[in-house]
């Protein structure tokens, strides 16, 4: 009887240490490889004409002269429009970005971030 209580006390113990064993290899930071990151631009919902990816130049203009001397200043708004590097190739389906990270990007602990060359 001692024996069987012995291992009925044991046996919460041993799961709790698993599932923290467990969480705690999922919550662990990593380094991430160099490689590929793909991305699509989400299309305009119906029946709206512009994407909801876009930047808006009014509160941070585009100086006069930037894209060309005498070029005016930009205020406006760019809508982002994404178009699939080809429809016949299912490896990238709706890709229309691809970023290379260059290097390994080293994190140290949850949360924290790194800055690497693409």
């Amino acid at each position: 009887m001692r024996a069987d209580r012995r291992r009925c006390s044991l046996v919460p113990s041993v799961l709790v240490m698993a599932i923290g064993l467990i969480a705690s290899r999922f919550a662990s930071a990593q380094n991430v490889q160099p490689g590929l990151d793909i991305f699509t631009t989400p299309a305009p919902p119906a029946p709206a004409t512009t994407s909801a990816t876009s930047d808006d130049f009014s509160a941070h203009p585009i100086p006069g002269g930037f894209f060309c001397p005498g070029s005016p200043s930009f205020t406006g708004t760019v809508y982002y429009k994404g178009l699939p590097f080809t429809p016949y190739d299912i490896r990238w389906r709706t890709t229309d970005t691809v970023v290379r990270r260059l290097a390994t990007a080293n994190l140290p602990s949850n949360g924290s971030q790194s800055t690497i060359p693409i």
